[in-house]
């Protein structure tokens, strides 16, 4: 009887173990979408953005090519973005490999800042960067 009362006893933690192991996967995941969503939705956000100062068209022509230019950035970041994600599938299912390599701030960083430009003007507020490339 103290056999079975001890293996269930160990049954009972396991259970416990997992379940706890369980909800931080899912912790996990929602605050891995909720990541993913909030850039999505940044890139979108700039792109939309963009299309509106086209669409009222009092751009000249420079301010139009730069703001086809902005969308067309956003448009590729958001692929590589959605790319991204298929890759940590494809690492989570041991069908990829990662090569790692230094990265370049201040070109990521300039085009952080160009992003945020519409948002910026409307609230009137001023960005300025000095990176040192």
């Amino acid at each position: 009887m103290a056999t079975e009362l001890a293996r269930r006893a160990a049954i009972a933690l396991d259970n416990a173990r997992l379940y706890h192991e369980a909800q931080e996967a899912n912790r996990l995941k929602d605050e891995f979408l909720a990541i993913i969503s909030h850039e999505l939705r940044t890139l979108l956000h700039a792109i939309i953005g963009r299309i509106k100062m086209l669409c009222n068209r009092k751009l000249n022509e420079v301010r139009t090519d730069k703001a086809l230019a902005t969308i067309e950035r956003n448009a590729k970041l958001q692929e590589k973005l959605i790319e991204d994600i298929l890759d940590i599938s494809r690492i989570v299912q041991g069908k990829i490999r990662l090569n790692t390599r230094p990265v370049y701030l201040a070109p990521i960083l300039d085009a952080v800042i160009e992003n945020m430009h519409p948002t910026a003007d409307i609230k009137n507020i001023q960005i300025e960067s000095m990176l040192d490339p």
